[in-house]
């Protein structure tokens, strides 16, 4: 298990590898592309394996979040807003830094629920360490959202917030802690003419 800050775990990971050990490793794998591409192909080369510890897909609101989304009882999932925010001024002081030490968790988590995004676009109204983000994304899939990150000291505590729509209702995750399913009406009334809402 390789748990330090994150300019030294790269040469500490390589080392795991080279000695033949699976490697469990805190969040980034690597500063950048080439650090997470030279672990990834050591960890190939060494036949042994090297996890990253994403632990937001575990949590049981996102498990249940993902069977849902996976078993399509309400409907194809067709659109998402998520929103994270964190007091990160004390261990971030610029976008890059918040992306990969505290948002990065985000983004996994919407690569495990969505796929693959294949189009990404926003606008930043960061300054230094005050992060302030706004993302729309278009996943593989078709399924499209957009996510606010926000790292200011104004959120003393963590906050983040996942509704995703369905064909046939949505569903909020709130505070990691609690899962609203809600399911489109199915009767012929009007909602205001009829208990079932």
């Amino acid at each position: 298990m390789v748990v330090a800050q994150p300019g030294d775990q790269t040469v500490m990971v390589l080392d795991c590898i080279r000695a033949g050990k699976n490697v469990y490793v805190d969040k980034p794998l690597g500063w950048n592309t080439a650090e997470a591409q030279q672990i990834a192909d050591a960890a190939k080369q060494a036949g042994v394996i090297v996890m990253v510890g994403f632990m937001k897909r575990y949590a049981p609101v996102y498990k249940k979040l993902k069977e849902l989304i996976d078993g399509g009882t309400l409907g194809a999932a067709r659109s998402f807003q998520a929103t994270f925010a964190v007091d990160s001024t004390p261990f971030c002081k610029d976008e890059e830094q918040f992306i990969k030490l505290a948002a990065i968790h985000i983004v996994d988590l919407m690569r495990f629920l969505f796929g693959e995004a294949v189009q990404i676009s926003g606008f930043s109204g960061s300054s230094g360490e005050f992060i302030s983000q706004s993302i729309a994304l278009k996943f593989e899939n078709g399924i499209v959202g957009n996510v606010y990150f926000t790292g200011m000291t104004a959120w003393s505590r963590e906050s983040e917030r996942l509704l995703v729509t369905f064909e046939h209702g949505f569903a909020s995750a709130e505070e990691i802690n609690t899962l609203i399913i809600h399911k489109s009406r199915t009767g012929n009334s009007l909602p205001w003419q009829s208990l079932e809402e």
